[in-house]
Formats: structure tokens, C-alpha cells, sequence
């Protein structure tokens, strides 16, 4: 049995229940049937996941493919550009 009254930062009182009767393991009955129940799906997809949503086939992914090259290029020409300043303040060429 466990009391509260509800309000955040009371105490909480268990009282544990006493049992005077004895615990008996269960009899064995014998082999259990198994149950068999129908599928709530009634086409199961095969394959991967399928969202319902396809990518476009005819279209080539060129876009994607030239913004990777353009940060690519950047980050190589940025980097370039760093080293240059620093070479710069160092003295060097």
C-alpha cells in the first residue's frame, strides 16, 4: 500500500503486506499449444524499407555531384590562401 497526497516533494509511504499463506510451485500440464494468428499486414514488403516515396530515375544526380566538387575546390583554395598569408608574416615566400 503506497500513499501520496499528489504535491511535488512529499514523502511517499510503503507499508510492505504480509502473507501468511505458503507459495506452491505449478503442476506441470503438459506440452502447450502453440497459437497461430494472421498477419495484420496483407502484403509483407520484400526488399529494403519502403516509404512510399521513389527517388526520380531519370534524373542524374549532376547537382550534387558539382556543389561537392565546388566545396572541394574551396576548402583546397582556402587552404592554399592560409598558407600563403602565414608564409607572408613569417618572412617567407
Amino acid at each position: 500500500m503506497a500513499t501520496t497526497s499528489g504535491r511535488s516533494g512529499e514523502n511517499v509511504i510503503v507499508v510492505p503486506q504480509t502473507s501468511s499463506s505458503t507459495t506452491t510451485s505449478p503442476k506441470p500440464t503438459g506440452p502447450t499449444a502453440t497459437k497461430y494468428y494472421r498477419a495484420q499486414v496483407a502484403k509483407t514488403p520484400s526488399g529494403g524499407v519502403e516509404t512510399g516515396v521513389a527517388p526520380d530515375e531519370n534524373r542524374p544526380p549532376y547537382g550534387l555531384m558539382a556543389t561537392g566538387m565546388v566545396v572541394a575546390m574551396g576548402s583546397a583554395g582556402g587552404g592554399l590562401l592560409m598558407r600563403r598569408r602565414r608564409a607572408a608574416h613569417a618572412g617567407g615566400a
